[in-house]
């Protein structure tokens, strides 16, 4: 038991109590040893949001081969479809240094289609020049530095012929603006329902 002998002293050890949480409880250290925001509870739930055994097998050909090395892997979700006769999975990983976490913290997003042996960038967004995916300058060469690979590049994933199924078309109407597949697919669903602009292979 903490013995203050005044008001006052009892005041400073308050403050300096409340100060430490605040300090403590405000950022956290990623693997990598660079301190970052802290996102909130909901979001810190690991297996509720993809960093459970299965996910994490499913999406390890995405992260080795795509995401950049040092950064901190926050979320890894995988739909698998059937495309004949195989199994073909489409990709999230959320990666990188939190930003704006006052408003609930963002990240990198790299979604990839992952056929086999082989994984194929679908669709990119990065907050910082060095978290860029690693295959960004090959698959495009002719970007410029805005931090999206859409709308001026057409990745490999993107002419994937599981894009072109109706049961991938229904699926991205569906996670469309709410599910945690909303950042690989919103462009999809929304920007070229018909495409038009040549971004949606599939044609309605």
């Amino acid at each position: 038991m903490i013995n203050v002998g005044n008001n006052k002293t009892m005041k400073t050890f308050l403050l300096s109590f409340v100060a430490l949480f605040i300090l403590s409880s405000c950022c956290h250290c990623s693997r990598n040893g660079a301190t970052q925001p802290t996102p909130s509870p909901r979001k810190a739930q690991g297996n509720k949001y993809g960093m459970n055994p299965d996910n994490i097998k499913n999406t390890e050909l995405t992260v080795s081969e795509m995401v950049p090395d040092g950064v901190t892997v926050h979320r890894r979700y995988y739909h698998a479809f059937v495309l004949d006769g195989r199994t073909v999975r489409l990709t999230h990983v959320e990666y990188g240094r939190f930003h704006d976490c006052d408003s609930g913290c963002f990240a990198s997003h790299i979604c990839a289609i992952e056929d086999g042996g082989r994984v194929e960038l679908m669709y990119a967004f990065w907050t910082e020049n060095h978290e860029a995916p690693k295959v960004f300058k090959t698959e495009c060469p002719d970007k410029g530095d805005y931090p999206e690979t859409w709308p001026d590049c057409v990745p490999k994933g993107l002419k994937h012929p599981l894009l072109a199924t109706g049961e991938f078309y229904k699926f991205a109407k569906k996670e469309a603006g709410r599910g945690p597949f909303r950042f690989c697919v919103n462009r999809f669903a929304h920007d070229d329902p018909e495409g038009k602009m040549g971004f949606n292979p599939l044609k309605k």
